[in-house]
């Protein structure tokens, strides 16, 4: 192995860290539909498979030159270094077209069925990986494995496509102001938002009395389930609206889930003449 060899492996990790680092936060800055979300998450595995192997490999080089190393352990050492290397070739030159064909799946089959799409979707990775491998050696093949394991632990520990819900509100308000108003924004995964009203019992407990579903396929379309009404507005942004007549003053929750995305707040109702 040659120098070429370590810096191409070097400037594949420092490539892929600005794709993680740099260009991921800019994106979840946003609201993602499901076809942009489920192929971003397979680049991104992809990405983290490279940086694996290519780690992988400075690792094993790296050991290789180490004179505390015994020459039948360095050449044991060496043995599986040139499939990383050469694999991270197919991985990178394999990561957009995936992502491309997947958005395309997801986009036209996710709505109408989404065991289809993700039946889909595996089915491609399934073809990709028997290209990949079909006359592979067993020791190239442990390689790939090692790879997208790899790839796989580092996405699913680090959350990098998930939802975030920023909520705005005030935590008091009148019992004689009719609405109260609250907006909400989603970023990363956008899908259908589920808001949940909760009030005090006399047990001094907060029990759930409504709750409403939007559905981000009907933007601008009012939604109402008892005392809570709103519209998605779209690019991930919600109105929500609180009709507080006839609310006793107290304390109330508010839970807000996107997927497994949570958000809650709590506020108090207080007496139209109380100054406080």
């Amino acid at each position: 192995m040659n120098k070429d060899s370590v810096g191409y492996a070097l400037s594949l990790v420092g490539f892929c860290a600005y794709i993680l680092y740099t260009i991921t936060p800019t994106l979840l800055d946003k609201p993602l539909s499901v076809a942009t979300t489920v192929s971003w998450q397979l680049l991104i595995i992809f990405v983290n498979s490279a940086i694996s192997i290519s780690m992988l490999y400075i690792g094993l080089i790296s050991l290789s030159t180490s004179p505390l190393i015994k020459h039948k352990f360095k050449k044991k050492l060496l043995n599986p270094a040139p499939y990383y290397y050469e694999l991270s070739y197919y991985i990178i030159a394999a990561a957009i077209p995936s992502a491309l064909i997947t958005y395309v799946i997801v986009k036209l089959t996710y709505d109408k069925s989404p065991i289809l799409s993700i039946f889909l979707t595996l089915i491609l990775l399934l073809l990709l990986i028997n290209h990949l491998l079909k006359k592979s050696s067993i020791e190239y093949k442990k390689a790939a494995l090692v790879a997208v394991i790899f790839g796989l632990i580092v996405t699913l520990s680090s959350g990098m496509i998930s939802s975030e819900i920023n909520v705005t509100m005030d935590k008091a308000y009148e019992s004689n102001l009719g609405q109260i108003p609250i907006s909400v924004e989603v970023t990363g995964l956008n899908k259908n938002l589920i808001v949940n009203l909760y009030e005090e019992n006399q047990a001094s407990y907060l029990v759930k009395t409504k709750d409403i579903v939007f559905d981000i396929n009907k933007p601008r379309t009012k939604i109402e389930t008892g005392n809570i009404e709103g519209f998605y507005l779209e690019d991930g942004v919600y109105n929500i609206y609180i009709n507080a007549t006839g609310m006793k003053p107290g304390v109330y929750g508010l839970t807000f889930n996107v997927g497994l995305a949570n958000e809650y707040s709590t506020f108090y109702i207080l007496n139209s003449n109380d100054n406080n």
